[in-house]
């Protein structure tokens, strides 16, 4: 019995120790096999670089290289001396060309398309804590963004959406003659002139409402652009007494551009201004 426990475990052992050589003999062809595997990819390798090595660069294949460099080399600097020529020409050179052009171009369809959509204007009070800058896109939006711009003080943008007749720049002028020297050099020109005083006095406004729409778009070929004019009435603001009371149906004239639509600045309201002038008052 003793014997057959002892001739057992010698077997056992046996077992174990064969089993261990077979997995180090399964390892070691592993790395053989990898080894193999290495060794013909560095023949491969060693043989391309011989190749590679053994290859002879055809001197008029270089010396076209070299001329390629150069020629690039060249139009990277062409590139750059285009670049600064362009940067001193306007952004658009398009926006140069002659408006009366651009006017006389437009066909009767698209001057009857353009009043259409200019003379498409939104009815209904519009208080002042609702007026923003709407653009200049129809003429409903033209005239909110001057009483915005002037609601706000937004100089800049009130002098973009309105224009002058010649005889009413040339009035405004003389007006500005007269101002003393401090405000001529501070309003510089009759677009500023009419701004700031909108800009003081639009706080007597308190809302607007379109009344009516009026215009016409104009004839093919015509240098003069398509234009509305707009009714509105004025609530102004509350009184000490609590009351609002309606200012009468004041018209504004708005012209159509390439660049938008705009306010013309009424001949009234330049009286007004030489009024307050020879008054002694600040327009």
């Amino acid at each position: 019995m003793r014997f057959l426990i002892e001739l057992g475990l010698v077997g056992a052992l046996f077992a174990v120790t064969l089993l261990f050589q077979r997995e180090h003999l399964a390892e070691l062809r592993k790395e053989s096999d990898l080894l193999s595997l290495q060794t013909a990819s560095l023949s491969q390798a060693q043989e391309q670089n011989r190749r590679l090595h053994g290859a002879a660069i055809d001197p008029k294949e270089l010396e076209r290289l070299r001329s390629d460099h150069a020629a690039i080399a060249r139009l990277h600097a062409e590139i750059a001396s285009l670049q600064a020529v362009e940067s001193a020409l306007p952004l658009n050179p398009l926006a140069q060309k002659p408006e009366q052009e651009m006017l006389e171009a437009l066909t009767q369809e698209e001057r009857v398309l353009i009043y259409q959509q200019g003379a498409t204007i939104s009815k209904g009070w519009k208080p002042r804590d609702v007026w923003h800058n709407a653009g200049k896109k129809t003429a409903g939006a033209a005239l909110e963004t001057v009483f915005w711009s002037a609601s706000v003080s937004d100089m800049e943008t009130l002098v973009s959406v309105i224009e002058f007749d010649p005889s009413v720049r040339k009035r405004a002028e003389q007006i500005m003659a007269a101002l003393p020297a401090a405000l001529s050099d501070q309003y510089g020109t009759p677009e500023q002139l009419f701004s700031g005083s909108l800009v003081k006095h639009i706080g007597a406004v308190a809302a607007v409402q379109v009344d009516s729409v009026a215009g016409t778009p104009g004839t093919a070929k015509s240098v003069l652009p398509p234009y509305c004019t707009v009714s509105i009435m004025v609530q102004a603001a509350p009184t000490v007494a609590g009351e609002s009371p309606l200012i009468p149906l004041i018209e504004f004239e708005l012209r159509y551009h390439p660049d938008g639509w705009r306010m013309v600045v009424p001949f009234a309201a330049i009286e007004e201004y030489s009024r307050l002038v020879s008054g002694g008052m600040t327009p």
